[in-house]
């Protein structure tokens, strides 16, 4: 179970998208767990925040949900594109130089982690597929 997508990307939205901080998302985490405790839901896989990025604009949200939500994660989650979908060939998904990003993006994420939490790559390929 998440809460939301991609929170980092709420910006490209428009100018009237709501864009909320890692800490807010992290806090919505907390009460979204307790509900789940109080309605007895014992085994529920409980991820987020499904950052798009782990750039320097994401880091910010990514460390701040973290710290705020941690232990309430069964994993935290990022996502991870190789390249624009719709310009994508057969050609592009071929070539392995696209996907060395991957085991960065990994690493990165257990770096800002630390304790808290395993680590889940939830997705993992571009969107738009078109061959």
């Amino acid at each position: 179970m998440q809460l939301g997508n991609e929170p980092d990307s709420f910006h490209n939205e428009g100018p009237d998208t709501v864009v909320l901080n890692g800490t807010q998302i992290g806090k919505d985490y907390k009460v979204l767990k307790q509900l789940l405790v109080d309605y007895n839901i014992t085994y529920c896989v409980l991820t987020g925040p499904e950052s798009a990025h782990l750039g320097p604009t994401s880091y910010k949200l990514f460390t701040d949900f973290i710290t705020e939500a941690g232990g309430n994660l069964t994993a935290a989650s990022i996502h991870h594109y190789y390249f624009d979908g719709p310009s994508a060939t057969l050609a592009s998904y071929l070539n392995s130089s696209y996907f060395k990003g991957y085991e960065h993006k990994i690493l990165h994420g257990k770096a800002i982690i630390k304790v808290h939490c395993k680590t889940f790559l939830r997705r993992t390929q571009s969107e738009g597929i078109t061959f």
